[in-house]
């Protein structure tokens, strides 16, 4: 093999591996969405029941 042919062997390889890196970045955005709409949920799920624990005078 020349070095005109590994030089490409290379960049073959290094694309490959940056479209691996934006696939897996992709899932772990998708994975923090989901994460964070679920915090918003649990928050509001929260705030409704810290709602009626104070209407039914169980908390200050």
């Amino acid at each position: 093999m020349d070095s005109n042919q590994l030089i490409i062997e290379a960049l073959n390889k290094l694309v490959m591996n940056v479209n691996e890196l934006n696939e897996e970045m992709h899932a772990m955005k998708q994975v923090t969405t989901s994460m964070t709409i679920e915090q918003v949920e649990i928050d509001h799920q929260l705030r409704d029941i810290k709602s009626v624990l104070i209407n039914d005078n169980l908390i200050g």
